[in-house]
């Protein structure tokens, strides 16, 4: 087994969802202290402060950075086969490639939800800037068009990036089917915000769920590239690091 750049990761995991009385929400996965993905031996949340909470450690290699996990609800004293529901949507996996060394982390997450990431290549003139505009209140509901984040080639140098792009994110519900967008462009020297061909995406765009949640059954790889090299990634984690 391959141990380079072994590094142990300590977990602060935070969780908002509702339950039944007698019910409390466990978290399965690849990872022993997880279960090894077997539900009886999951790791049970607690209740504290209006959220579902657990501390736990990971191991990651240079070779194996991620670990995947799903949360589940069930009985408190413990899940069994038959009375065991599954977070619905894809797993959820934690890539720590650019966690280098031991490091404390929080993560929050709400059930049935994941980080959708919309990334563009850069074409703009440098007195332009990408706006979004879309069918969610991340992306301005349709009314008003939402600035997009810029990363130039000297800071994704750093991630392994090598095209500087404008990227943005959302929280997106996994049982919605379909998410409505385009792209609009704001000319900073005029102060005005125009639908402009370089674009490309004249008309209204979806993004089908359905489609990455079939392709997260079988695949980690969790992103997709169309014709404008647009690049779509479903449930980009972030995480903080806790002093």
């Amino acid at each position: 087994v391959n141990t380079d750049g072994l590094r142990t990761i300590t977990l602060n995991v935070e969780l908002t969802h509702k339950v039944a009385f007698g019910e409390a929400v466990f978290i399965c996965g690849s990872n022993e202290s997880l279960g090894s993905w077997v539900p009886e031996s999951a790791l049970r949340l607690d209740w504290r402060d209006g959220a579902w909470r657990a501390v736990f450690q990971v191991q990651v290699t240079d070779a194996e950075p991620t670990f995947v996990f799903v949360y589940m609800v069930g009985p408190y004293e413990g899940l069994k086969q038959n009375q065991t529901k599954w977070e619905p949507g894809p797993n959820r996996v934690l890539n720590f490639q650019n966690v280098k060394e031991d490091a404390t982390l929080r993560i929050v997450h709400r059930w049935g939800f994941r980080t959708l990431v919309l990334r563009v290549p850069d074409f703009l003139d440098d007195h332009e800037m990408l706006l979004v505009i879309g069918e969610h209140e991340e992306l301005g509901n349709n009314t008003t068009p939402q600035e997009m984040k810029y990363l130039s080639k000297k800071s994704s140098k750093a991630v392994g990036q090598t095209t500087d792009y404008w990227w943005t994110k959302l929280e997106i519900d996994v049982e919605d089917s379909r998410i409505r967008y385009r792209y609009l462009i704001y000319d900073k020297k005029r102060e005005v915000t125009i639908d402009d061909a370089r674009c490309k995406h004249r008309y209204t765009l979806d993004i089908d769920i359905d489609q990455f949640k079939k392709h997260f059954k079988s695949e980690f790889c969790s992103f997709f590239y169309n014709e404008l090299g647009e690049c779509i990634k479903l449930d980009a984690v972030s995480y903080t690091h806790l002093t």
